[in-house]
């Protein structure tokens, strides 16, 4: 069942969507653009969070400037011993971030990949509250390169 807020939200959209349609349309897809505050997390999300800060400490972080701000892009190394032969790039999904990629960075770290994990705008450890399918891409490019 929605909530409340939910609820009110949809009513307001109804409504709205026949006075002024454009209006209303670049709201909604404002509001669909914008990500989780960080405070909202879920006790599951934060104790995921809590067992990857030592994995995390193996990263190399880089904080690159794309065109609509900053992105956090952490680079693991393979496992020692592991020849480093091809480089791999790594992108969570909504309401994802690098922590929660960690089986994923381990299994390609074990065969040899050096691993690109990027934090896309609005995620994990990337500045901003706001994700477009371009700005997603944008941070890939930069991270790619």
């Amino acid at each position: 069942m929605a909530s409340f807020g939910l609820k009110v939200i949809r009513g307001t959209f109804g409504v709205a969507e026949h006075v002024a349609p454009r209006l209303t349309g670049r709201a909604a897809f404002e509001l669909f653009c914008r990500t989780p505050r960080e405070k909202r997390l879920s006790e599951g999300e934060r104790r995921a969070i809590d067992r990857a800060a030592d994995f995390m400490t193996e990263a190399r972080h880089h904080r690159l400037k794309t065109r609509t701000g900053c992105v956090m892009v952490h680079e693991f190394r393979p496992e020692p011993g592991r020849a480093s032969a091809r480089t791999v790039l790594v992108i969570h999904g909504w309401r994802s971030r690098t922590e929660y990629m960690r089986t994923l960075i381990k299994a390609y770290r074990h065969e040899g990949y050096k691993v690109v994990s990027l934090d896309l705008p609005g995620h994990g450890q990337s500045q901003g509250r706001r994700l477009t399918l371009v700005s997603a891409v944008d941070a890939a490019r930069v991270a790619g390169e």
